[in-house]
C-alpha cells in the first residue's frame, strides 16, 4: 500500500489524542489499521459504527486489535443486566398507555419521546431544560412553535423524564428500554477501557 503523506503523518504523530477528517473513501480506515501494525505492542480497541463495519474491520486489522461495535460493550456492561424482553424499542401508542394518556395526547407524547432520544444521542449527563435548545434545532418550524411556551417545553420535559424512569424499571416489560439507553447509562457510568489507545470510525455518525 503507498501511503500518502497525509497518511504518514498521522501514523508516525505521537499526540495523545488524533481527530482525522477526510473525504468519503480516503481510506481514513486503511490508515487506522496502518496505525496499529506501526505499534505491534499495542493493544487496540477500534469501535465501529455498525456491525457490518465492526464485521469487516476484523477482517483487515491486525490481531493487537479488537473490533468492536459501542453497543456491544454497552450491552455486554449495562445492558445484559436487564431482563428478557425489556430490551427493544418502544411504540408510541404503547407509551401513551403507559403514561395513562389518551390518543389525543400521543403527540406530546411523541415530542416527550423524541426530546428524550435527543438525550440518549447527545454527550450531556443531565436531562434537563439545557437539552432544549439543541432539540428545537432538529424540528420542524411547527414543532418548533408548539415549544416556543416555556410552560409547555416544561411539561414535555417532565413527559421525557417519567419515560426514562419507566424504561429504566425492570419491573416493567411494557415499556422496553432501548439500545441507545443502555449505551447512555453506559456512557454515564464513565467507563474506562484497559488497552494502549482507543479508535472510533465515522465518529460524526456515532452517539
Amino acid at each position: 500500500m503507498q501511503l500518502t503523506k497525509e497518511q504518514v503523518a498521522i501514523i508516525s504523530c505521537d499526540a495523545p489524542m488524533i481527530a482525522i477528517t477526510a473525504f468519503a473513501g480516503t481510506g481514513k480506515t486503511s490508515t487506522l489499521v496502518e496505525y496499529a501494525r506501526a505499534r505491534p505492542e499495542w493493544r487496540f480497541l477500534y469501535l465501529a459504527y455498525n456491525k457490518a463495519m465492526q464485521t469487516e474491520a476484523v477482517t483487515k486489522f491486525p490481531k493487537n486489535v479488537d473490533c468492536r461495535t459501542l453497543h456491544s460493550i454497552a450491552y455486554e456492561k449495562i445492558g445484559r443486566s436487564f431482563p428478557s424482553g425489556k430490551i427493544g424499542n418502544n411504540r408510541i401508542w404503547d407509551l401513551s398507555k403507559s403514561l395513562n394518556m389518551s390518543d389525543d395526547e400521543q403527540l406530546q407524547v411523541k415530542t416527550a419521546n423524541g426530546l428524550l432520544f435527543f438525550w440518549l444521542n447527545s454527550n450531556q449527563a443531565s436531562l434537563d431544560m439545557s437539552i432544549l435548545s439543541g432539540y428545537l434545532e432538529t424540528l420542524s418550524k411547527p414543532e418548533r412553535q408548539q415549544l416556543s411556551s416555556t410552560t409547555v417545553a416544561e411539561h414535555r420535559l417532565n413527559l421525557a423524564k417519567k419515560l426514562w424512569e419507566l424504561m429504566l424499571d425492570k419491573t416493567n416489560l411494557s415499556v422496553k428500554m432501548p439500545h441507545d439507553g443502555y449505551l447512555k447509562l453506559f456512557h454515564l457510568s464513565q467507563p474506562s477501557f484497559n488497552v494502549d489507545c482507543v479508535m472510533l470510525d465515522e465518529a460524526q455518525d456515532s452517539n
